[in-house]
């Protein structure tokens, strides 16, 4: 029992509410919900992610106007859907997602990569 709670206490918490993490990327995240730089301007809603708030600004106050970046670094925003990246590869790579390279002909499911959708045909349609 001893060996759990030592697992439990090593991980990562946030200061200020004490709820905890499986990753200190995710403890990352939550911490922005404090800043407020998840927080809708217009309702007040806090929104777990930044791609979140761009979604429901577009989709609730149809609002188009980009979110300010984080602290900590730019984030490019994709045109389609409002998910927002801190690297121009993983954008670019997103983005195919919103091309229809990756869309299964059979039954429609957008996948996130050519090869993704290779190993659909082949597992789910046995193509």
């Amino acid at each position: 029992m001893d060996r759990f709670r030592a697992a439990a206490a090593r991980k990562p918490t946030c200061e200020q509410c004490g709820r905890q993490y499986q990753s200190n990327s995710a403890l990352a995240h939550h911490r922005l919900l404090h800043l407020g730089h998840t927080t809708c301007r217009i309702c007040g809603r806090v929104l777990s992610r930044r791609y979140e708030l761009i979604s429901h600004l577009r989709n609730v106050h149809n609002v188009y106007d980009p979110v300010p970046p984080a602290p900590g670094g730019p984030m490019l925003s994709c045109r389609h859907c409002g998910k927002v990246y801190t690297h121009p590869a993983s954008l670019n790579k997103h983005l195919k997602v919103h091309s229809g390279d990756t869309v299964c002909h059979m039954c429609g499911r957008v996948l996130a990569s050519r090869s993704n959708l290779r190993i659909h045909l082949r597992e789910v349609h046995r193509i």
